[in-house]
């Protein structure tokens, strides 16, 4: 009897770690997902948009979640809580927080401090109430199971593990699809006669509900610059050009280099909302079954006469037509994904070298783009996957940075990824893409 009372008390009391641990993973994952987006708020609106955020959730009720901001000389400039007025040294660091949020009594919180690229501080925290009413309410159950008949306990630890780690993987389960991408994804809650666990979900809702609604605001933006300034742009261009066909002399000379200027801006501001569009995931709306290695051949056949102008030897390794691979996707973003690594490799390619493009039909898809340039660094490359990143030795070439970055979006829309690699020498970039069969398996 004792050593069933004891294992009993084993099983409940695992039970209880794993709970714990399992809460507090998630608690974690979701400030992570808020300093996320606050932080991107930051870097592209600036310290006082951030600052205007916090104090527009300060007006709200704080629902679970704590804000402290610091300017660049320590100095607490928004905050939601009092009891805290300093900054933490040694950031990016999780730390303990006893705070007061305003109108309320003091409580503990978990919470992390990250700085941001202007030195100013951000601390972001939630607080422990569900994870300590949850553990008041375990405790209850454990003495309730004690007391009670061994078998019922025994039962009741089993379906209660259970249940844990099902709820446990749905967490998971959402915020892996919200770091892929889906910003609508949610926890299911009962809105009447739910546990700790229906109550964390409610919140962790309503924090991504905020994040999308912030997310998306800021795509809106993006939108609204674009709709604003195409047409500008593009009355700009015709008044050049109609002003180019009266010109003579000098001043034709600068017309024309003034309109090759503005033909890099606007394919500037169309490679920048590709990415934005295609990051956002609409793309996927017009998928349908495409042949990779036919587009590779046409990217193939239109630089063919790009590395032979250069002195690049090029080949083509194109695969057997019938073993070739379907993936389903967006054909205009594959060819252009394609166009870039052959455009990447033309202009870093010395003349007398050469480039090989690859396309293999296992599972995954493979394509790869091999160059006898000078490469990437391998501490640098995930550096120049993001947008606006050129090395040192790529300042002399005409390009923005955008390239590699909109094959990066594309791969991550097609549920694939983009690896750089050592060709020894040179670059070997390569494109992997999951096929029809693994999809539909």
């Amino acid at each position: 009897m004792g050593l069933l009372l004891v294992t009993l008390g084993a099983a409940l009391g695992t039970v209880k770690v794993l709970a714990e641990r399992s809460i507090e993973a998630e608690t974690a994952s979701t400030i992570l997902v808020e300093v996320a987006a606050l932080s991107d708020l930051q870097a592209r609106d600036g310290l006082e948009a951030l600052r205007a955020e916090i104090a527009r959730r300060r007006e709200q009720r704080l629902g679970g979640t704590l804000y402290l901001l610091f300017d660049p000389a320590g100095e607490l400039i928004e905050s939601n809580v009092t009891g805290w007025s300093e900054p933490v040294p040694g950031t990016p660091l999780w730390l303990p927080l006893r705070v007061t949020p305003t109108g309320e009594r003091e409580i503990r919180a978990r919470a992390y401090a990250v700085g941001l690229d202007d030195g100013s501080q951000l601390i972001v925290g939630r607080t422990l109430d569900a994870q300590e009413a949850f553990a008041r309410a375990l405790n209850r159950s454990l003495l309730v199971a004690f007391t009670g008949a061994l078998v019922i306990g025994l039962a009741g630890g089993i379906l209660l593990a259970r249940r844990t780690e099902r709820r446990v993987e749905q967490m998971s389960d959402v915020i892996d699809a919200v770091r892929g991408g889906s910003l609508d994804a949610r926890l299911p809650a009962r809105t009447t006669g739910g546990d700790e666990f229906d109550r964390l979900s409610a919140r962790i809702n309503r924090l991504l509900e905020e994040s999308e609604a912030l997310i998306r605001g800021m795509r809106q933006v993006t939108d609204d610059v674009a709709h604003d300034l195409r047409t500008p742009l593009q009355r700009l261009h015709t008044r050049l050009e109609e002003a180019l066909s009266h010109a003579e002399g000098q001043v034709y000379d600068e017309i024309e280099a003034a309109l090759e200027d503005l033909d890099r801006l606007l394919r500037l501001f169309r490679t920048v909302l590709l990415i934005t569009n295609t990051e956002s995931g609409a793309p996927k709306q017009s998928f349908q079954e495409v042949d990779v290695a036919a587009i590779a051949q046409d990217a193939a056949e239109l630089y063919e006469a790009v590395f032979e102008e250069r002195g690049i030897g090029f080949e083509h390794a194109a695969p057997n037509p019938q073993h070739r691979a379907r993936v389903r996707g967006n054909a205009a973003l594959l060819a252009q994904a394609i166009a870039n690594l052959l455009d990447n490799a033309a202009k870093y390619t010395p003349t007398g070298g050469s480039v090989r493009l690859t396309v293999g039909v296992g599972e995954p898809m493979v394509i790869e783009v091999r160059d006898t340039g000078p490469g990437i660094p391998g501490a640098r490359r995930s550096e120049v996957l993001r947008r606006f990143t050129r090395l040192d030795a790529a300042r002399e070439t005409p390009g923005h940075g955008l390239g590699l970055a909109l094959v990066n979006a594309v791969a991550k829309l097609h549920g694939g990824e983009l690896e750089l690699d050592d060709a020894a020498p040179g670059l070997a970039v390569r494109l992997t893409l999951p096929t029809l069969a693994a999809k539909a398996a």
